[in-house]
Order: C-alpha cells, then structure tokens, then sequence
C-alpha cells in the first residue's frame, strides 16, 4: 500500500463510517485497492454494485430498498472522486456518476429530496431541498454548505437529522464545489452564492424565510460565518470545523493544500495565493449577530484551536461551544455525539 492511500484511509475512513458507508464494505474496498491510483476505480465499482442492487429492486418495485442503493451508489462515488486531483478525467466521471445515482435516488428517498435550481449570476447551482416527512404547511430551514471539494451528494445523514427535528434543509453545490465547480471556480465573493440561496427560499411556499439557519462544515466553517456577517438573514450559525483564516496554509498536508489550488481553477500554489489570502475572516466577525454554535477538533491539522478562539472571541452574538481535544477534523471519529447536537442547536434556535 502506498503511502498516499495509507493517509487517505488513516484520514477519512471515521468520515465514511459517519456517513454510512458500513464497516463490512469498507474493508472490502480497502483489500481491492493496493495504490492510489485505483482509488477511484475501487469506490467506483463498489458503487456500480450498489446501482445494480438498485435495479433489481426497483424491479419488484421494492421502491425503499432502490432508494437507498442509488443513494449508496452516489456516496460510493463521491468518495471515490474526492480529492482525486492528478486524474481529472477519471474524476469527472466519477463525479458525474454520482450525481445521476443522486438524482435517480431523490423521490425513493424519506424523505425525498427535492431538485432545485438557483439563480446565481449567469448560472443556476443545482440543488436539493429536503422538507420534513411531517406535513406542514411551512418550515424553518437550514443551509448546508459543504468544504473543500464537497458536493451536496454527502449531506444526507445531516439532512436526515434536521428533518427529524422538523426543521427542511437546502443543499448546494457553490462555487467550486460539485457541479457548479465546471461553472464556477471558488472565490472570495462565495458568500454572494449563500445570499443567492436565502433569495430563493424566500420564494418558496413551503419555507419560513423569517427562520433560515445555516451549518457549514469544514471550509464552510468559513464561508459559512462570513455569510452570517453579511446577510443578517441567516438566524443561527453552526460552525462545523472552525477556519478564520488560512495563514497556516503552508503546513496543511499536501493533499488538502493540492485541493485548494483546484477549486480556485489555479495552476500553482502562488496563482492560488491571492484566493487563499482571501480567506480572513478579520474585516466581518464582528457583524456576526446571530447566536453560533462552534464544534472543533483539538487534534484538527488542516484549521487549528487558534482559529475557534478568535471566532469565539470576535463575534457580536451569543456562542455555544463544543471542543474535543482528542478529536481531528470535522470530529467525525464522535460524529453519533456531535451530528444529533449540531441539529438540536439549530432545531432549538429555529423552533424554540
């Protein structure tokens, strides 16, 4: 096994535990791929598998059971192209397989996913809007915005959450992230899309536009504050993996820091360095107003504890803290603990 598939499962494999991907498929995978280089190709065929599972369930008109294979097939997929930069061409397909395993998956699912379009400059973000199974006329809603090569294909067990609790969700791919990222590469103004989002729930019948929330995970513990601080819109703030700022950009691995450059469209760290340079959240935090909940992982190698502490520190409204020192990056090592209380926080400030 080489060293950069090593890393990759020693970082992520909590992460797709957390997410469903069951033990047993894991180590499956993981005795099917011997290099980095098969990554993609081994998540891919496993997720080809859970497709084929699909179809001979949609075949009995087993419609639950279809539901979810296709939604396994997209998250199969999803890992698999994640952070899979030197094979743009093999990650394209990947990518775009797993978006059509999503949208095959979105009306069998409960509940189902909803696909939207929203207007964002001279392009539409594909999206999903995820409403509650309990019938209501109206709901509050939350925001989820993704990270660094996320795609809304991976929000399902957060959105599953927040419908329990009664509350709809709104996932989307911004600039940089899923599919808008072959219409528009991430940028300073990322913040922009997010008021583009609320723009459009306030639109929507099914949607309490006086109660939106917002949770950003990973990067968006970034974009997502900086949103907060610009449109007061935005009612409560869960900030899942604190950045508040990217000064320490040289000593975050290579990996992650090869991602940066991609989503920005640059060739070269030092073409990326003025997106990077961007990310600072010093000129808005305090015009953050709106009640914060802050979970971070005191073990975190890509956004460090002084980042939580100047958060905590700079902004204007009230914060609810929830470290864990023995925990990395986005904690999803205690994710059944950390997940159910990212939505009670936002479920409490939305509803009561």
């Amino acid at each position: 096994m080489d060293d950069e598939l090593q890393k990759s499962w020693d970082a992520y494999t909590n992460r797709y535990l957390a997410e469903g991907v069951p033990f047993a498929d894991i180590k499956k995978i993981r005795a099917t791929i011997s290099s980095w280089d098969g990554w993609c190709a081994g998540w891919y065929e496993f997720a080809q598998q859970a497709e084929q599972r699909a179809i001979q369930a949609l075949q009995k008109n087993y419609l639950q059971t279809a539901g979810v294979e296709y939604a396994r097939a997209s998250l199969y997929a999803c890992f698999g192209h994640y952070l899979f930069w030197h094979k743009l061409e093999e990650k394209r397909v990947v990518h775009d397989y797993s978006c059509k395993m999503m949208r095959i998956a979105a009306p069998l699912l409960s509940p189902a996913l909803i696909p939207v379009t929203i207007p964002y400059g001279s392009i539409d973000m594909k999206a999903y809007l995820r409403l509650p199974v309990e019938k209501k006329s109206s709901y509050p809603c939350v925001i989820c915005l993704g990270g660094l090569d996320s795609g809304k294909e991976e929000w399902l067990v957060m959105s599953g959450l927040l419908a329990q609790r009664g509350v709809a969700s709104l996932i989307f791919d911004g600039p940089g992230q899923g599919e808008t990222f072959y219409d528009l590469k991430m940028n300073a103004n990322f913040s922009d899309a997010v008021s583009a989002v609320i723009d459009f729930l306030e639109k929507r019948p099914e949607i309490q536009s006086n109660k939106i929330g917002l949770v950003g995970r990973s990067l968006g513990g970034y974009y997502g504050p900086r949103a907060a601080a610009k449109d007061h819109r935005i009612k409560a703030l869960a900030v899942w993996g604190a950045f508040f700022d990217l000064k320490n950009y040289a000593s975050i691995p290579k990996h992650t820091l090869d991602g940066f450059i991609y989503v920005c469209g640059a060739k070269t760290l030092d073409e990326a360095l003025p997106y990077i340079h961007s990310i600072d959240l010093t000129d808005v935090v305090k015009d953050i107003v709106c009640p914060s909940f802050i979970l971070h992982g005191g073990k975190d190698v890509i956004t460090p504890m002084s980042n939580v502490t100047r958060l905590q520190e700079g902004v204007s409204g009230t914060v609810e803290m929830s470290i864990w020192p023995d925990s990395g990056h986005c904690n999803h090592d205690v994710a059944h603990i950390v997940r159910p209380a990212l939505a009670d926080f936002l479920m409490k400030q939305l509803i009561g």
